[in-house]
């Protein structure tokens, strides 16, 4: 009887000191994958925030070079007067405006993405940012209209306004 006691407590220790062994080993390679997960957050957002400040300085070297355009593109922004160029990055970061995109077909017309034109370009976008493609992207252009609370993204479209809805409507006419 005395054996079976000895047996039965050496099984719990054994199985008691099992546990918190499994336990420890356990509890240290989880923190340690922790830590190298945390570290790997850390660098990505250290290298994040290196590009950040990188893009910067070179959009003030950048705005050093043109100063005067620049100027224009603050004050309008400053004072809210009719629509301005923004950055891709600007495009959409604003809750309370609408994104919108246009189209500016090859003949010129800037339309909505359904075809139906924009009656007043300069009043919408302004006319000088439809000749500021290649300053972000060759056929993309990011306006802001703080009067109509919209964010404006201008695609360039090679193909012609008259030949895909002048078209149409003529056809529907027949």
């Amino acid at each position: 009887m005395n054996n079976i006691a000895v047996a039965v407590s050496s099984l719990v220790v054994g199985a008691a000191v099992g546990a918190f062994v499994s336990y420890k080993v356990t509890k240290t390679k989880i923190e340690r994958a922790a830590k190298e997960e945390v570290e790997e957050v850390r660098e990505y957002y250290k290298n994040k925030y290196k590009k950040v400040i990188e893009e910067q300085e070179a959009q003030s070297e950048q705005t050093e070079a043109q100063p005067q355009e620049a100027e224009e593109v603050e004050e309008e922004k400053e004072y809210g007067v009719g629509p301005y160029v923004i950055s891709p990055d600007e495009f959409g970061e604003l809750y309370d405006y609408d994104p919108v995109t246009l189209i500016l077909y090859a003949d010129g017309i800037l339309a909505y993405e359904d075809g139906v034109r924009v009656d007043d370009v300069d009043d919408v976008v302004g006319i000088e940012s439809l000749n500021t493609f290649g300053r972000y992207d060759d056929d993309t252009v990011h306006v802001r209209n703080e009067n109509m609370k919209c964010d404006y993204e201008i695609l360039k479209d090679e193909s012609r306004y008259s030949d895909l809805y002048e078209n149409k409507s003529r056809q529907t006419e027949n």
